[in-house]
C-alpha cells in the first residue's frame, strides 16, 4: 500500500490554487497553475496553430469561455494538439461548470504527458467532483507516486477519504500534512468535515475556527461552522456566519436566505440590517 509521504514545497502556489477549488466547483482547483503553465507558454508550441490559442486565451480572460472552448477546439483540430491547449480547453470548460468535457480534455492532455503529476492531480479534483471517488483516488496516487511532494495530490487523497467514510485514514493524512503546513487554512477545513462527517461536532467547530483564524476570507467553511452553531442553539452565532459567508460570496444564495432567516435572533439590528463582525 502506498505510504503517503508529503515533502516541503513551495507553499504560496500550491496556498492560492487549493483555495480556488474550494468555490463550489465553480473555479478550477489548479486554475493558475493552469493559467501560468499552459496558457502562457503554450502559444509557442509549434505544433498547434498560435492564432487559436492566443485568440482563445484573450476570450477567457474576458470572461467569455465558451468562445475560449471553440478557439481552443479550432487549434486542436488544425493540428495534432499538444497536453498545453487540451488543458486550456480543460480549463475554460471547468469555468463553465461542465465537468465531463473537462475529464475527456484532461485525458487527452495525458495522452502527451502521462508522467504529468499536476494534470493527474486536476484530473483527479474534476473525478471527485463528479463522485468518481476510486478513480480520482487513482489519479491522486499516481500523482503522488510521481511527485512525492505534490500537496495538492495529498488533500485530494484525504478528501476522497472523508466522502468515501474513511474518517480515520482521513485524520491520519490530515494530520501528516498539518505538520507540513500548519498554517494552510484548507487542511483545517477538510480536517473539520472529516470530523464533521464523524459526528464530533466540537472538535469540527474547532478545526471551522482555526481555518478562519488562519485566513478569514474563507467563506466555505462559515456555513458549515454555522450550522454547527445552531445545533448548539447559538443563533446569533450562526447568523454572524452565514452573514458573513454572503458578503464574501455575493452568489452564495443560502447562505443570503439563511442569514435573512435567523435575523429575528438579532437583539439591535440596524434598518439597513445588521452589520456582521469577522
Amino acid at each position: 500500500m502506498l505510504r503517503h509521504r508529503i515533502e516541503d514545497l513551495p507553499g504560496l502556489f500550491y496556498n492560492f490554487a487549493n483555495r480556488m477549488y474550494l468555490h463550489r466547483g465553480r473555479h478550477s482547483y489548479l486554475l493558475f497553475i493552469l493559467v501560468l503553465t499552459s496558457i502562457f507558454y503554450s502559444a509557442s508550441a509549434s505544433a498547434v496553430p498560435a492564432f487559436y490559442i492566443e485568440e482563445g486565451n484573450a476570450f477567457f480572460f474576458r470572461g467569455k469561455y465558451s468562445k475560449a472552448v471553440l478557439s481552443y477546439k479550432k487549434a486542436i483540430e488544425e493540428s495534432a494538439g499538444s497536453a498545453a491547449v487540451h488543458l486550456n480547453c480543460a480549463l475554460a470548460y471547468r469555468t463553465l461548470g461542465n465537468l465531463k468535457d473537462t475529464e475527456t480534455h484532461l485525458r487527452l492532455a495525458l495522452t502527451f504527458k502521462p508522467d504529468d503529476p499536476d494534470i493527474r492531480t486536476e484530473l483527479g479534483w474534476t473525478l471527485h467532483h463528479q463522485q468518481k471517488l476510486d478513480e480520482a483516488l487513482t489519479e491522486f496516487t499516481a500523482a503522488l507516486n510521481l511527485q512525492p511532494g505534490n500537496f495538492s495530490a495529498g488533500i485530494g487523497i484525504a478528501s476522497v477519504y472523508i466522502q468515501k467514510g474513511e474518517t480515520s485514514r482521513a485524520s491520519e493524512l490530515l494530520d501528516q500534512l498539518k505538520s507540513k503546513r500548519p498554517t494552510f487554512a484548507a487542511l483545517y477545513y477538510f480536517a473539520g468535515k472529516n470530523f464533521e462527517r464523524a459526528g464530533y461536532f466540537s472538535s469540527a467547530q474547532e478545526n471551522f475556527v482555526t481555518a478562519l483564524q488562519k485566513d478569514w476570507t474563507f467563506a466555505e467553511i462559515r456555513p458549515r461552522l454555522a450550522r454547527i452553531y445552531k445545533l448548539q442553539d447559538k443563533m446569533e452565532q450562526a447568523w454572524k456566519q452565514y452573514a458573513r459567508a454572503a458578503e464574501l460570496d455575493p452568489l452564495d444564495s443560502y447562505s443570503k436566505d439563511s442569514a435573512r432567516q435567523l435575523e429575528r435572533y438579532i437583539k439591535t439590528p440596524s434598518p439597513s440590517g445588521p452589520t456582521p463582525a469577522h
